[in-house]
């Protein structure tokens, strides 16, 4: 049965409710029609920029801005990779390489499990920065941020955190 909602309005298939806004490329080859298919799959991209994110255990603390807003940022990306609905959740946040930091922080990305993972963009200035100090690095993360975009799947829903 083909959906014969009006536009804007959402589908419900079985117990998903699938927005308007939805993108029609994350149906990923499915039938809408076949009852088997009873959802559709979406991608799910996270932004933070600021500390030392990585997949579990992180060290909390290891800099000032390592902390709660990771440990919420990490349980949301985690909650959402166990929904069905999901395909894959990425963490979008900045590479940098501070031996003092670790190794971990320079690779481009990370797995923190089956559908999520941590991606890293690269800009021209591979220093650990601090949350304060990322504002004159926005142009380079803007532009890295866009081609990684212009790269890979695109999201279907793109959260920031701490977009100031």
């Amino acid at each position: 049965m083909r959906n014969r909602n009006r536009p804007g309005n959402p589908e419900r298939r079985g117990n998903s409710i699938i927005p308007p806004w939805f993108s029609q490329d994350s149906r990923r080859g499915r039938d809408p029609d076949d009852p088997d298919e009873s959802f559709l799959l979406m991608r799910i991209m996270h932004v933070a920029l600021g500390g030392c994110l990585s997949a579990p255990p992180v060290p909390y603390g290891l800099t000032e801005d390592t902390g709660g807003h990771i440990a919420y940022i990490l349980g949301a990306a985690a909650a959402q990779g166990r929904r069905p609905e999901i395909e894959a959740v990425e963490i979008v946040t900045r590479r940098f390489d501070d031996p003092a930091l670790g190794a971990r922080y320079a690779e481009p990305s990370e797995r923190v499990s089956d559908k999520v993972r941590i991606g890293r963009l690269s800009t021209g200035n591979g220093a650990y920065l601090e949350k304060d100090a990322l504002e004159a690095e926005l142009p380079a993360l803007t532009e890295a941020f866009l081609r990684h975009i212009a790269d890979g799947p695109r999201p279907d829903v793109l959260h920031a955190h701490f977009a100031d």
